[in-house]
């Protein structure tokens, strides 16, 4: 989430082991995106734009697995 760290200034980012074949993100308690729930690892710009939401105020929804198809469709 190194990526997180250089798009959003004064964001401490840690790691915490969980389960096998788990990758969690959350934001001050907040899980904002699970790889179990989602089947992908997350896109970096995508959780960096979230903590900033979260670090003004903004309400943010957790990632599911329709968000992330809809985030790879384009429409033209």
């Amino acid at each position: 989430m190194a990526g997180v760290v250089r798009q959003v200034p004064g964001v401490q980012v840690t790691g915490v082991k969980g389960r096998p074949d788990s990758f969690e993100v959350s934001v001050n308690g907040q899980l904002i995106y699970s790889k179990l729930n989602t089947g992908t690892f997350p896109v970096p710009e995508q959780v960096a734009e979230m903590v900033k939401q979260i670090v003004h105020g903004e309400k943010v929804e957790k990632t599911s697995k329709l968000m992330r198809l809809k985030s790879r469709c384009s429409y033209h």
